[in-house]
């Protein structure tokens, strides 16, 4: 990093939980204060944000973020109604949004867990809440109505007023998809004529959450392909598109790189598996009952590590797989609630790169674990319930169809290809590690995130300069 600081005013928009893993424990919001003035806000009532944990030369400031949930929402939904030709994505979304999650079985079991789901109040309201907006979804309709958001959103002011906020010559705005936040925070911005920012902190940002109604002037990509789907289907000239990578992923270079090295595995150990479970609903619960009762599994330690915070299962099956011997993995320990997510940790780490073998659902993790070093292989079975079971997932999510280009990916698309791979990896007397090449969908490498976003950050921004890209 320089040793000269710039007089650059940076303000970073730490509006929702999980951006304090991503931007403060990572120490990528420490590496930017050395080059630039940063100042942290955060939404005071979703957020605390620490004084101890950032530098002292860092300013922190608590806002109210107003919010309009329900304005918010429908605009995010009507723009992916209305735009559903952008993304083959949009569409698969919009089949869930009328038909639901699952092919409904008809079985008594099944029944009983929607109408017992319905009957509390919280999902009820719910249930209520999204079949009132199918009311505005209708391609008459939602012209009106899309008229009439635009309007919101032009006049919407989501900020209290400062002096610290009118000084900033950058204003970063981390996102995790179609947050209903992002689109009156980056209007408001652009009428205030302060350049934004979008720091995306997941894959599937730019081809499935929705469109973009308020254009940041930069936005930054997880890799090549995050670039390209931000140019095609959210219409960001390539110029203010930066090849950056995640903020979050900085925390694994952190570990890696500490003063106490990750302990490799010994020989004498048994092998490892390690089952990497699914956001959307997947039913790899049974998935996994099959596999651990054949004779391949069972001189080994096959570990279970389900998604911190997956979408509530209703149709599948409720197995006990600790009674079939498998172990859950804990070694990320709890979820911290600062950040509503489980930390990486130094456990965590060793656990994926000692493991023989890591079978992952198509899932960010998954591209972590090839990151670490592991041998993985994709589950893409289809179970038969989901319409997000992960075979269907892989090819109807655009971002997920480029895994089957991937050099040296196994995906087993049924269960007899996942036996058959997973008998190859095991029975192997050595451990071979593939070279799997994910360098099109993830921007890592020596070069760290807080260095690489620095670099744009000088190129792009000048104090008191501001461009607006058109719609």
């Amino acid at each position: 990093m320089s040793s000269q600081k710039s007089d650059l005013q940076i303000g970073i928009f730490i509006h929702e939980r999980p951006f304090v893993r991503s931007w403060i424990h990572s120490g990528v919001i420490s590496s930017l204060s050395e080059n630039f003035r940063i100042t942290v806000f955060y939404d005071k009532n979703r957020v605390y944000v620490e004084p101890t944990e950032v530098p002292p030369e860092v300013n922190c400031v608590g806002l109210e973020f107003y919010r309009s949930e329900f304005k918010g929402n429908l605009l995010n939904d009507v723009l992916l109604f209305e735009y559903q030709n952008k993304s083959p994505t949009f569409s698969y979304r919009k089949e869930r949004y009328i038909y639901g999650w699952y092919f409904w079985r008809l079985n008594i079991l099944t029944l009983k867990r929607v109408l017992s789901g319905l009957t509390k109040l919280k999902k009820f309201r719910l249930f209520v809440y999204k079949s009132l907006r199918y009311l505005f979804l209708s391609r008459v309709a939602r012209k009106f109505v899309l008229k009439y958001l635009d309007h919101w959103l032009s006049s919407f002011e989501t900020l209290q007023i400062s002096d610290n906020l009118k000084n900033l010559n950058l204003a970063i705005v981390p996102s995790n998809g179609a947050e209903n936040f992002i689109n009156p925070l980056i209007s408001q911005l652009n009428n205030l004529g302060i350049n934004s920012l979008l720091a995306l902190d997941n894959w599937d940002n730019m081809s499935s959450k929705t469109i973009l109604r308020a254009k940041p002037t930069f936005i930054t990509a997880m890799g090549s392909q995050s670039a390209r789907h931000a140019n095609l289907v959210q219409g960001i000239a390539q110029e203010n598109i930066w090849l950056t990578g995640l903020a979050r992923f900085e925390s694994y270079r952190k570990i890696q790189l500490s003063e106490n090295p990750i302990t490799p595995k010994e020989l004498s150990e048994k092998k490892r598996v390690v089952y990497l479970g699914c956001a959307i609903p997947h039913n790899e619960v049974t998935l996994i009952s099959k596999l651990i009762k054949l004779e391949l599994f069972k001189d080994l330690d096959f570990i279970y590590r389900p998604h911190p915070q997956p979408v509530p299962r209703l149709g599948e099956d409720r197995i006990d797989l600790i009674s079939l011997g498998v172990k859950y993995d804990d070694s990320s320990g709890p979820i911290n609630p600062k950040t509503g997510w489980p930390e990486t940790t130094k456990t965590f780490i060793q656990s994926i790169k000692n493991a023989d073998l890591v079978i992952a659902t198509p899932t960010t993790l998954a591209l972590e674990a090839i990151m670490l070093g592991a041998n993985v292989i994709i589950d893409g079975t289809i179970d038969g319930i989901n319409r997000t079971s992960a075979g269907i997932a892989i090819d109807r999510y655009l971002h997920l169809r480029d895994l089957r280009n991937v050099k040296n990916l196994e995906i087993a698309n049924n269960f007899n290809e996942l036996t058959n791979i997973c008998e190859r990896f095991l029975t192997s007397e050595k451990r071979k590690v593939k070279e799997i090449d994910i360098s099109d969908l993830l921007f890592f490498n020596e070069v760290t995130f807080s260095e690489v976003l620095t670099n744009h950050i000088k190129k792009n921004i000048h104090t008191s300069n501001f461009k607006l890209l058109g719609d």
